[in-house]
């Protein structure tokens, strides 16, 4: 194992559906990786239910943060 931190960036649009997915895939590698690590999901303002799902998950799982943006931000 090894004994620093990692940190993944996740952007998020339209993904409400696959999150649960992505989320349980990538911990499962990090978790093979190291024991210290975080995810971080950036909610670019999507219009579907992601932020939702991205907030019950985070509540359950200590490793997730999540940044909800209050407007677009496109590609930037």
């Amino acid at each position: 194992m090894l004994n620093k931190k990692i940190s993944v960036i996740v952007p998020c649009y339209l993904e409400e559906k696959i999150i649960p997915v992505m989320l349980e895939r990538l911990t499962a590698v990090l978790q093979r990786v190291t024991s210290d690590y975080e995810i971080l999901y950036i909610n670019d303002a999507s219009p579907d239910g992601s932020q939702a799902v991205l907030e019950r998950l985070a509540e359950t799982d200590p490793h997730l943060k999540v940044i909800c943006f209050s407007r677009n931000f496109g590609l930037h």
